[in-house]
């Protein structure tokens, strides 16, 4: 792990803990929504702290950036993620400029359950999964040729956050977790490529929440 990740390993973690530390100070008007059913809107800032890969890979790919939902009880929210890569790399072969990138687009349902709250409900530790699905598209792109394809990819995502209502409409957390992809059906030059993302995530988690 480089520096910097460790170093933005570090701010998540204090601020997950510094979160759940003044969380139950909060004003008496930060009330979280009520035990009915509710809507949610997320937005993750991730920082990716270590990344093996293989053969093809994106970094944070896998982590939803925007996530709406609906919570079923108080516990728990069911959700549907969205996740938008793309890595491009151009250089020189043979005297002749290359470009190669890669697109990933995915789909990923979540399920969270918070597992312990404070007792005012203000302050909340929850559990997170998720099943990213969608396709990673691959450009090679020369002078004389271009060589592309679309292959599957489907993944997994397990994580643990904290959150605080600072309101009763509005949220600010930060979890971390892990994430892994898996690619197949991608043929590139001919030769079939087959290629796993493993990566162990930080993120800044921001929402709304409404009533329904």
């Amino acid at each position: 792990m480089n520096p910097r990740g460790k170093i933005q390993g570090g701010i998540v973690v204090a601020l997950f803990f510094a979160l759940s530390a003044t969380g139950a100070r909060a004003q008496a008007e930060s009330a979280p929504a009520s035990s009915g059913k509710s809507f949610f809107i997320e937005a993750r800032l991730p920082m990716v702290s270590g990344v093996t890969v293989n053969t093809v890979g994106l970094g944070s790919a896998g982590v939803p950036k925007l996530t709406s939902g609906i919570g079923i009880i108080n516990k728990l929210d069911i959700g549907l993620g969205f996740d938008l890569g793309r890595l491009s790399i151009t250089g020189e072969a043979g005297g002749q400029e290359t470009t190669t990138s890669n697109t990933m687009l995915l789909f990923v349902p979540v399920a969270r359950y918070s597992v312990l709250g404070s007792k005012d409900g203000k302050v909340d530790l929850y559990l997170q999964l998720g099943l990213p699905v969608g396709f990673l598209s691959y450009k090679d792109e020369k002078p004389n040729n271009t060589d592309s394809d679309t292959g599957f990819t489907i993944g997994y995502l397990a994580s643990i956050g904290g959150r605080v209502f600072i309101h009763r409409n509005f949220t600010l957390g930060a979890e971390v977790g892990l994430t892994g992809l898996f690619l197949t059906s991608l043929v590139v030059d001919s030769v079939d490529i087959s290629a796993g993302i493993t990566s162990v995530y930080g993120a800044l988690v921001a929402g709304v929440r409404f009533d329904i």
